[in-house]
């Protein structure tokens, strides 16, 4: 494990989700700020959206953590008549509170991560009364995502007015960077990418050697699941209700599955859906017959499915098993995946190739050893570097001295 590294300035990281969160953007954001010191940056947050269960404590960050709302207490009536009552005043008790943390931990830039757009309207007010500066933190696209109608026509406007009066703003994929160029050509110069293609050092993770698959084989996804995989584990589900010569299934670990999904699982005797903590995630990926990697076929033209890589891939590569993508042609998960070679990768709905697909993986001894070494080039490279976490501090340097 490297030397923790010490951010030139204070950093307040603002955010609906926070590590030990057990989504994408939590790991993200735990892969980043787990190389830096607990004195170099705090968490303001919520809690609807932190710590779930006990084994969630793993993935807590050394840092302060504030919070811009209350435990839910289902129990009192009191609390929930309280909550009701102060929701006309609550965008001041927030700006309130965040401006003393400010004070407390002198802080001196403000970074809001990317969700629907409370967090990125939070930051620019604070940053406005506060005169601190801030930087907008894209794990995700925001105006492109699949917002509600009120939402969208707030980061329709907010979105250029945020990102041309920002210090600095960071992204999580490469693929982001070309997509904001061409949308916002005058802050092209703040753009840079913080890559969440990155295998942080603490992924101590050993791949199963000699992999060798007997049946019943296990086809395993796991993460969320909406509107940018379902379509493409619905596509697997029907194809394996096909295959009768080889004992195969697809077991989905998700904490909240589609009605679609829930149905077709309730009438196939190919389909589990289960949920395990995220230790032992680890070891259900590294014990898997072929891990599958969805983005939705069915919005192609989608800038969030052309930009994006689920944060899951990580733990894919590491595994040391076969990697089935399914997205489509001309999206950066297809390219970054042909590229490098570590997955079978196919780019149309087609339910004979996709069983073929299937069995290629499941029978072809030297295919998925290839696909095996191809990956584990990927996370070596990546363990050997540091750079993601010291361009971060040698940013923030820059920035201080201005």
């Amino acid at each position: 494990m490297p030397e923790l590294l010490k951010l030139p300035k204070k950093v307040l990281v603002i955010s609906s989700y926070a590590p030990p969160k057990a989504n994408g953007g939590s790991k993200y954001l735990f892969n980043i700020f787990s190389n830096y010191t607990a004195d170099s940056y705090c968490f303001l947050t919520s809690h609807k959206n932190f710590k779930s269960r006990e084994s969630d404590s793993d993935f807590m960050l050394p840092c302060r953590y504030y919070f811009f709302d209350q435990p839910s207490d289902k129990k009192k009536l009191s609390s929930r008549l309280l909550i009701n009552l102060t929701k006309p005043f609550r965008v001041f008790l927030i700006l309130k509170q965040a401006l003393k943390v400010i004070r407390k931990e002198r802080v001196e830039l403000l970074m809001g991560v990317t969700d629907n757009g409370r967090m990125f309207i939070l930051t620019y007010l604070l940053s406005k009364i506060s005169g601190v500066p801030y930087c907008p933190w894209m794990v995700d696209l925001w105006r492109e995502n699949n917002l509600s109608a009120g939402w969208k026509k707030i980061a329709n406007y907010f979105e250029p007015i945020l990102f041309n009066q920002a210090a600095l703003i960071f992204l999580s994929l490469p693929s982001f960077k070309y997509h904001y160029q061409d949308a916002y050509p005058r802050p092209a110069n703040k753009l840079h990418v913080i890559n969440a293609c990155e295998i942080p050092e603490h992924y101590n993770i050993s791949p199963k050697e000699n992999y060798r698959p007997s049946p019943p084989f296990h086809i395993v996804y796991v993460g969320s699941i909406y509107w940018a995989q379902e379509d493409n584990i619905i596509n697997l589900i029907e194809a394996l209700n096909e295959i009768r010569d080889i004992d195969v299934c697809l077991d989905i670990y998700t904490s909240r599955p589609t009605e679609k999904i829930l149905a077709l699982a309730e009438k196939s005797d190919k389909v589990n859906i289960k949920y395990a903590d995220r230790e032992k995630l680890i070891e259900i990926q590294s014990q898997a017959s072929i891990l599958f990697l969805p983005l939705s076929l069915n919005m192609q033209k989608n800038p969030v499915i052309r930009t994006a890589i689920p944060s899951k891939i990580n733990e894919y590569l590491i595994s040391g098993r076969p990697i089935l993508i399914q997205a489509p042609v001309d999206s950066y998960l297809s390219k970054y995946a042909r590229k490098n070679g570590f997955a079978l990768v196919m780019n149309q709905n087609n339910k004979e190739e996709l069983i073929m697909s299937i069995k290629k993986l499941l029978l072809d001894k030297d295919y998925t050893d290839n696909l095996a070494e191809a990956a584990q080039k990927i996370v070596t490279n990546s363990r050997n570097s540091i750079r993601n976490f010291r361009l971060l501090a040698e940013l923030l340097d820059d920035l201080s001295v201005e």
